[in-house]
């Protein structure tokens, strides 16, 4: 059992106490003294004073459940389709990963990401992550017949714990001047890095579709000159 869970199943045993402990002191109340409406009313506000701050405690963690599920990076997409494609997307996040590491920018990981297609009994798909610092650099592939749409996907987002205290009313707007103060080198330096890999993907795309035309042969570097004698 976690810590989480032993936390959790000890809160639930304290609250069931006080239930309990609760009903039994009201019917003892009403059984000793069944029209003292006095005793009821301030027996109903202890009761009502009680219970708000577990209320409260409740509709926190609920909240925190549901951020935690729903909070998303705000990414800034840019889709691209290549016709006719000859080369692969593992081929194409091998030449972009190689091209990328030419330009020895700091700060960077290079990784391979992988989620369900559909639904937890479809395949898995392969994704470029390039991370640099608090920003994240997606890139994705899909082949459509003889087509290849290309998606470039960048964040420039801290983690999820950060992006949660940020929701929180008043409190994230303080801490945002804490944990993300807004700065020119901040957003300097990650437009940087986003078009250094903007780059990077279409000098990858051009490398691979010129290795895939190849080199003309002797014959084909020969001019064609019979349209002229004729």
């Amino acid at each position: 059992m976690s810590e989480l869970s032993a936390l959790m199943f000890g809160l639930l045993q304290v609250v069931f106490w006080i239930v309990l402990i609760v009903f039994g002191f009201s019917w003892l109340v009403s059984f000793l003294f069944p029209k003292n409406r006095w005793l009821k009313r301030m027996l109903r506000s202890f009761v009502r004073g009680l219970f708000k701050p577990i209320q409260a405690l409740f509709r926190f963690f609920k909240w925190l459940i549901y951020k935690a599920f729903t909070t998303r990076p705000d990414f800034n997409r840019r889709r691209t389709v290549i016709e006719d494609c000859q080369f692969t997307p593992l081929e194409l996040f091998d030449e972009v990963e190689e091209v990328f590491q030419t330009r020895h920018v700091d700060q960077t990981a290079i990784s391979r990401i992988t989620r369900r297609e559909w639904h937890l009994l479809s395949t898995s798909r392969t994704y470029l992550l390039i991370s640099f610092r608090q920003s994240a650099f997606i890139v994705s592939a899909v082949v459509l017949g003889t087509s290849l749409l290309i998606t470039e996907r960048f964040t420039r987002t801290p983690s999820r714990l950060v992006l949660i205290i940020l929701q929180v009313p008043v409190l994230g707007a303080v801490m945002e001047h804490f944990l993300v103060p807004p700065t020119f080198y901040r957003e300097d330096i990650y437009y940087a890095f986003e078009q250094s890999v903007r780059s990077s993907l279409r000098e990858a795309t051009d490398l691979l579709d010129a290795r895939e035309l190849g080199e003309l042969n002797i014959v084909e570097q020969q001019p064609v000159l019979e349209e002229f004698y004729e």
